[in-house]
């Protein structure tokens, strides 16, 4: 837990001032809108050395491993009602976007939960690059 809460102030302190700080189970749950890709793509590169081990980061290689894990993790939100809900990209970002995608709604945000306690994908990125909502 300490290497999440070292990753997260890096990030942080790199520009990128919103990243929040890992939940008590170890999950780091990351919403990006239109426009912060660059700032948290810069914040990772400066805090490559701290990115705790198991913890995809989406300008790392990602492992089949986890891609199996993302994977897994993107069908169950389906199947939990988030029928919009994307597979992952080959650098392991969940790129919403210009979809009416609420992932802020209760439906979203149980099923995300949910999904996240099963199959453990580490930290997520999910971007939306559509209009902002």
């Amino acid at each position: 837990m300490d290497r999440l809460v070292e990753y997260a102030r890096c990030i942080r302190a790199n520009g990128y001032p919103e990243f929040p700080d890992p939940t008590p189970d170890g999950r780091i749950q990351l919403r990006m809108e239109r426009g912060d890709g660059a700032r948290f793509e810069a914040a990772q590169k400066a805090c490559r050395d701290k990115v705790p081990p198991g913890m995809g980061a989406t300008d790392l290689d990602v492992t089949p491993e986890r891609m199996q894990a993302l994977l897994a993790f993107a069908s169950c939100v389906r199947e939990r009602g988030v029928k919009d809900f994307p597979d992952p990209s080959p650098n392991g970002t969940f790129e919403i976007g210009d979809a009416r995608l609420d992932l802020s709604s209760p439906k979203s945000r149980q099923a995300l939960d949910a999904c996240a306690q099963i199959h453990r994908p580490g930290a997520l990125a999910i971007r939306r690059n559509g209009p902002p909502r």
